[in-house]
């Protein structure tokens, strides 16, 4: 159980630090498009990031079926948000994707919108996070 423990915490260390990472370049991102600066490293950055919170998300799953041999015991709201936080990560690759590859083709509102949605859904799965984790 100690082990399990201390496998939760580090993971926890890196999901929350994952989460500020991302709001964190989706609001640099969005000042660099309003200045007009490109922003396509960050957006793809932003998405590597992204992809790192669902690793770790899912390494939550995984510890808790290598120590009990089952899922995770969520139900209700907790299930909707992790649901949500889920979408929100194939939401962000995806886009940061789209971003890295063809977001300086874009307009300057259009590269503002951008950036505006990627902090929207860092905002999205960092406010599910927490009812995931007191409805759980």
């Amino acid at each position: 159980m100690g082990n399990t423990l201390l496998d939760y915490a580090l993971i926890q260390v890196f999901h929350n630090f994952g989460a500020v990472l991302i709001l964190a370049l989706s609001g640099r991102g969005l000042v660099m498009a309003r200045r007009q600066q490109s922003t396509r490293w960050i957006a793809g950055l932003t998405g590597l990031v992204w992809a790192l919170q669902g690793i770790t998300g899912a390494l939550f799953g995984w510890v808790t079926w290598k120590t009990e041999h089952q899922w995770p015991d969520i139900h209700g709201v907790a299930v909707a948000a992790l649901i949500i936080k889920m979408l929100c990560v194939v939401a962000g690759i995806l886009s940061m994707g789209a971003g890295a590859l063809w977001g300086m083709r874009w307009s300057d509102e259009r590269q503002f919108g951008f950036w505006a949605t990627g902090l929207g859904l860092g905002a999205l799965a960092l406010t599910c996070a927490a009812f995931l984790r007191w409805f759980s």
